[in-house]
């Protein structure tokens, strides 16, 4: 899905996923893309817009920590994972 005023535009799309709602975590869209320098970017979003949570090189750790995020049964454990992203590389500033 083309985020808005996403910088550069995602064209290589790996994985889409829809995230479950909780009582913790907004439920929306989780994508995860292929950038030209060759890292790649977690982006997530719903109707109301989006935001980068990282980008980094290694596809199987942001796999992990999606998979982690997406199933996380606490608070601690979602927060967590998405730490793990957003420490990935170059990313902005954490908000959850």
């Amino acid at each position: 899905m083309p985020w808005q005023d996403q910088n550069p535009p995602a064209e290589d799309v790996v994985l889409a996923l829809r995230m479950p709602e909780r009582p913790y975590l907004r439920a929306g869209t989780v994508e995860v893309d292929r950038l030209p320098d060759g890292d790649y970017r977690v982006t997530s979003g719903n109707l109301f817009g989006s935001e980068e949570i990282g980008r980094g090189d290694d596809l199987e750790a942001i796999m992990r920590n999606l998979n982690t995020l997406m199933w996380a049964e606490t608070k601690a454990a979602a927060m967590a994972a998405h730490k793990a992203l957003t420490e990935m590389g170059d990313s902005p500033a954490p908000r959850m």
